[in-house]
Order: C-alpha cells, then structure tokens, then sequence
C-alpha cells in the first residue's frame, strides 16, 4: 500500500531501499497472455514518459521515447532519485533524492540539460513534488508538525510557505493542482487517509472522498475535471484505481486486477492513465486507454522495478495550454 509514500507514519512509511518489497499491481488472469506477448515491443501511446528505475542498482529518473523505444537516464547519480514530475510546458522535472542525506526536491531543465537544482535545502524532509499550473512547486514537507504539510514555493525554490499549517496532527501528502487556486492532497494517519482539497484563496478544505478504506494518491486530469487515485473495495482486496470528478462525485473502478493497481498518471489529452504494474518478478509500467479499457505496456525490464511513471508533454504543444490556467496571487 501507498508505495510512493515515504511519509513518517509507521503504516505508510516506505523508504526508496524497501519500494521493491511492496506489493505492486498484477493483471487479470485473461489480461495475461495478452500483456506477455506485448512486453517487449513498443506500445501504440504516443509520446514519451519519464520514471524512477532501480535497474542500475540505485534509483534514477529515466525518459523513454514511445515511438523509438530509446531510454535515456536523466539523473546519473549514485544517490537514490524518485517521483518524477513535470512542469506544464514540459519544460522542467522535478523530483526528490536523498543524495545529501535527507531527501530534498531537485529540479531539471529537459531543453538545456545540466547540472540539476537544489530548491529544497534544510533539516526536514522533503517529497512529492507537483508543479503549480504558473511554474511554482508543490511539495510535502515535514518542517513544521513532524508529519508533513503542503508547502508551495517559486520555481526557484525561493519563497517556501506552508499551506496546510493548522493541520499538524495529521500527515499531508501528494499535492496535485485541480485549478489555479485550489490544491487535492492525501490528508490523515496510518489507513485513514482520506482525499482533500483546498481553496487557496478562502482556506475553504473540502473533503472529497469518505470511505472506511483508505484514498490516496491523487491524479488530476488535464482539464482540472477528474480525479483519479487508488483505493480499496475491502479491507484485504488488492489496490485498484478509480476516478472522481473533482468535487467527490461518481466514484468509479476503473481497474479490476487481482493484484495491486498504483500511482496513477494521465496522459496531456487525458485519454490514457498510466500506472506500475507486476508482471513476473519486476515491477512494469502500463497505460490505459479511458475510453477503450485496453492497457498497453510501456516500460519492462528484468533487471530492476519501474516506479512513478508520468507522461511528458512536448513544449509548444497546444494541449498544455488547456485549461486557461490563470495565475493567482494567495
């Protein structure tokens, strides 16, 4: 459970040494001769994504192109670098790494590549980095109240302030925008996490899921409409993705595997999810198509796991653009 949640509370708590020992999603018996034939050629998604990968024996962000197959480690440092995410103009990643003890954010520049950027740089931890709709950052940090908070700060990483600070007896994790002034995030402690947002702007916090299992990891759609996380139907089923409109309505499964389904990303259009998966002895990366239910593999390989994976806009491309994200001063 809650495999990219490397959080303080004890149930939740999973370091990037131990994500390899966490139970990951494995498909259908009738999924299965399908997805095995498919492994290893190139998927029909468009595009390209980036994912943290432990094959070299540390965790790195790689990009691979879907059209060409060609994969290309972004990171090449010895430290263990996780949770890619990119900017809206598919300009920047940013991620976490503990490659100077505890894990700070770092960001890349993917049209100049160089040496990457610190933003983060004090004694706390720091995760789960999201980029705001004009460029600055969300991140979690656990700063203030020992758990964790939503914190925002310029791209440059100037400017760091709490957004959640009355919240200090719970942990808040995985801030994604789902509008110019309002933020989703994962909010409780231990199994009772539950999916908020928060209206910059008043402080209004909206509860969005309330369920007796726990919600988590929340995916906003392009168009700021749907939400889509990972969640239980019982306490001892397997994880599985589902989706919400923004405002907590139409709870719906969209995966039905035996095995655990994790770490959902959509695709610029919002016509493809994509997620980690088992199959065999390592964890792989797949893609559903929303409107056909067909899953594709993207990424496969033997020699380590394949964690959160995103799409990658091209910068320029028109899709970016929506919606008219407007920028707000709070």
């Amino acid at each position: 459970m809650n495999p990219h949640h490397p959080g303080l509370t004890p149930s939740l708590a999973v370091t990037a040494a131990a994500r390899m020992n966490v139970k990951r999603v494995s498909v259908t018996a009738s999924l299965i001769a399908g997805l095995f034939f498919s492994a290893f050629v190139l998927a029909a998604v468009p595009g390209q994504i980036a994912f943290s990968s432990n094959r070299s024996g540390n965790y790195e962000i790689y990009r691979k192109n879907l059209v060409t197959g060609a994969i290309a480690d972004l990171t090449n440092d010895p430290a263990n670098d996780m949770n890619p995410q990119v900017s809206r103009d598919g300009r920047y990643l940013a991620f976490y790494s503990d490659r100077t003890g505890n894990n700070q954010i770092y960001k890349i520049d993917l049209l100049n590549p160089g040496p990457v950027a610190r933003l983060t740089n004090d004694g706390a931890s720091n995760y789960d980095p999201a980029f705001f709709p004009d460029g600055r950052i969300l991140f979690k940090s656990n700063l203030k109240d020992g758990y964790g908070d939503i914190w925002i700060m310029d791209a440059n990483g100037l400017n760091q302030r709490n957004l959640t600070p009355l919240l200090s007896t719970t942990e808040e994790w995985k801030p994604d925008a789902t509008s110019s002034t309002s933020v989703a995030f994962v909010s409780g402690l231990r199994d009772a996490s539950e999916i908020y947002t928060l209206d910059l702007t008043s402080n209004a916090l909206r509860r969005l899921t309330n369920n007796q299992l726990p919600d988590w990891y929340p995916a906003v759609s392009p168009d700021g409409a749907r939400i889509a996380f990972v969640s239980k139907d019982s306490p001892n089923s397997p994880d599985a993705l589902f989706i919400i409109t923004v405002d907590g309505q139409g709870r719906s499964r969209i995966t039905s595997f035996p095995g655990d389904a994790d770490d959902p990303a959509w695709s610029p259009d919002g016509q493809y999810i994509t997620f980690v998966g088992r199959n065999g002895a390592t964890y792989d990366i797949y893609a559903l198509n929303i409107r056909s239910g067909q899953i594709e593999v993207l990424e496969s390989d033997p020699r380590g796991d394949e964690l959160s994976p995103i799409f990658l806009p091209a910068p320029n491309d028109p899709l970016i653009n929506l919606p008219p994200w407007r920028h707000a001063v709070f």
